[in-house]
């Protein structure tokens, strides 16, 4: 909280301070009318609060900025017992930072990225002590999660696992790295036994991000097609994703997307398609080239659902359905750089390009390259703090969980500053502004 403060210039700013409270007291009482009687107690108490708070003028600054505390902690409660929030366990990916290499080229390859991190099940969430459990606990070795998916009966999970054995790697470019590590590939851990199934083996080719199908079988990003990206000089020597799925028996394995650039992200939407970002030159300029595209798990009927020409931001990237909702959550990001950037929702009603489709709910330091144009979503969302939203999941149209990192002033990538290693922590947000660490 008191990072936040920090960062949003409200610690050293006794009116701007005092304004927030009144926010915040607004703000809880929004929620607190559609909520039971704790949370509406709690929100007249926060009014209270603000109410015996004497101005800026005639106030020490250290007994502000402790009011302006013991506000966000009664704003915290009635944030979380929204019924978004309604489950006791939440499956989260721990992951030692984002990917170093400064282009979307190439991310998906094990030496992009640090080892360290694990499948962990999140509880107590909604205290000030929650607990992660781990899940694989280093059984497969020094490497990271790149991608994973809980299946429809919370009995099983499928993910990616690099094995990086050897750290730093000591390649001299990209070919030379991607000949001495070895693949991604794709694991399944049965939670009832603990056993977990190793499901690919390629000696060459990465398979990432994998998802459920409602047939039981998985849907996957892989640069097993073996086309390189149109871009970059010869020392980029490396191959673009596109999607394939493996069936339920898991053995037959087929290809779903059939194109030369670069397809990623894929998730299974609430009418059974994959969503997925597709990257593309054809038929546009540099910077609008990635849009929200669906397949169906059959590989039939690949087409833009979003953006295919929209030039307002550069990127959307890692779309999902919000649960429940015709509507979408995503990361409005740039061209070269990570997937992170501002929290956008998404709506199809207007057409495959009207900006209108896109709403501001976290913006964030915004997309790294190329701005954002977008409105904001009804309810204003969550004030600006300097830093990147990314792996966004929708509960409802009004409330997502999201992961957020604040900018590094020492590191740029790509005109903007890139994100703190290691600093990404798990919030709750909603459209009304709320903005918790869980």
């Amino acid at each position: 909280m008191i990072r936040h403060a920090l960062a949003r210039g409200l610690s050293s700013d006794p009116v701007a301070l005092q304004a927030d409270l009144r926010v915040m007291a607004e703000r809880a009482e929004r929620v607190a009318r559609t909520l039971g009687e704790p949370s509406r107690q709690q929100a007249v108490a926060l009014r209270a609060l603000v109410a015996g708070t004497p101005t800026a003028t005639s106030i020490d600054a250290a007994l502000l900025r402790g009011r302006w505390l013991q506000a966000r902690h009664l704003a915290r409660a009635v944030a979380l017992a929204q019924p978004a929030l309604a489950f006791d366990e939440l499956l989260v990916t721990t992951r030692f930072a984002l990917h170093h290499k400064p282009n979307v080229c190439g991310i998906h390859y094990s030496w992009a990225y640090k080892p360290g991190g694990d499948l962990c099940v999140l509880r107590g969430f909604r205290s000030d002590q929650p607990t992660a459990a781990p899940l694989l606990q280093g059984r497969l070795g020094p490497g990271h999660v790149h991608g994973s998916d809980l299946a429809f009966a919370g009995d099983r999970i499928v993910f990616g696992w690099a094995r990086q054995p050897d750290w730093p790697p000591r390649g001299a470019d990209a070919y030379e790295l991607t000949k001495l590590t070895e693949p991604i590939h794709l694991y399944e851990l049965d939670l009832a036994s603990g056993v977990v199934t190793q499901l690919t083996d390629h000696r060459f080719h990465n398979d990432l991000e994998p998802v459920y199908l409602p047939d039981g079988g998985i849907a996957f990003a892989s640069d097993r097609s073996a086309h390189s990206p149109a871009c970059d000089g010869w020392e980029n020597d490396i191959a673009d994703t596109t999607l394939y799925r493996l069936a339920a028996d898991r053995q037959t394995l087929r290809r779903l997307t059939y194109q030369k650039d670069v397809d990623l992200h894929p998730h299974l939407l609430n009418d059974g398609r994959i969503g997925y970002l597709r990257w593309e030159y054809t038929e546009r300029g540099f910077w609008p080239v990635h849009s929200f595209w669906a397949v169906n798990p059959d590989g039939t009927m690949a087409d833009a659902l979003y953006k295919q020409y929209l030039t307002s931001y550069t990127s959307v990237r890692d779309v999902r359905s919000i649960e429940q909702s015709a509507r979408y959550g995503g990361i409005a990001a740039g061209h070269h750089a990570q997937a992170v950037g501002s929290l956008v929702r998404l709506h199809l009603d207007s057409g495959v390009n009207d900006p209108r489709g896109t709403e501001l709910v976290a913006r964030g330091s915004g997309p790294q390259e190329n701005g954002l144009a977008a409105e904001r979503v009804a309810g204003g969302g969550v004030p600006e703090t300097p830093g990147y939203y990314h792996a966004p999941y929708g509960l409802s149209d009004d409330a997502f969980l999201v992961s957020f990192g604040f900018g590094a002033p020492t590191r740029f990538r790509y005109r903007k500053t890139d994100l703190i290693s290691n600093d990404a922590g798990l919030y709750f947000v909603d459209t009304h502004g709320n903005k918790e660490l869980l």
